[in-house]
């Protein structure tokens, strides 16, 4: 099941909770502490293991890892123009993607509600200047987000969605290229 963004419902509250969490002991350990998501944090980590309120064992995420915007490998062979977010605003692009919920907007499967990246997206997509083209669609957990991206690859339609990460993608619906934002 895929809900529609939700930031208001939201409960999670960011780094800042995680890290004031792990200070005060009402939390003992996170496994996954995505430094790279907002660069806000990173001095906010750094702070709390010098006071020596945190302990980090190691690194959470590879060198390796990315996020992105991406579609896969086989539409981006048929389409091979089809590289940038702005592209999107195209409405032969965005014809792709659009469904019959999305009222003529391209479908973007974004974030796992209630994850950093959920609302990072959102910021993404109107940053951008693609609220009018596109329409963020949240998958409730991460096995309805696969269903989604692996449904696509089996029948090679259209997918447009965001990827985190190397890990966690079934090698059958490996690779995908990514779609990113002209500079």
């Amino acid at each position: 099941m895929v809900t529609q963004p939700a930031a208001a419902a939201t409960q999670w509250r960011g780094a800042e909770s995680i890290i004031e969490r792990l200070s005060n002991s009402s939390a003992s350990v996170e496994m996954e502490f995505w430094l790279t998501n907002y660069s806000s944090w990173e001095g906010l980590w750094k702070e709390a293991l010098q006071r020596g309120e945190i302990y980090s064992p190691g690194a959470s995420i590879r060198p390796n890892w990315q996020s992105a915007f991406v579609i896969p490998k086989y539409l981006q062979e048929q389409y091979p123009e089809l590289d940038s977010v702005e592209d999107l605003k195209d409405d032969k692009y965005k014809a792709i993607f659009a469904t019959s919920e999305t009222g003529g907007k391209a479908r973007l499967m974004s974030c796992v509600v209630g994850w950093a990246c959920e609302e990072l997206n959102a910021k993404q997509i109107e940053g951008y200047g693609l609220s009018d083209h596109v329409k963020i669609v949240n998958p409730d957990d991460g096995a309805a987000y696969f269903a989604d991206i692996s449904s696509a690859y089996e029948r090679r339609e259209p997918w447009l969605g965001y990827q985190w990460g190397l890990y966690g993608i079934r090698p059958a619906v490996r690779p995908c290229a990514s779609i990113r934002a002209r500079i």
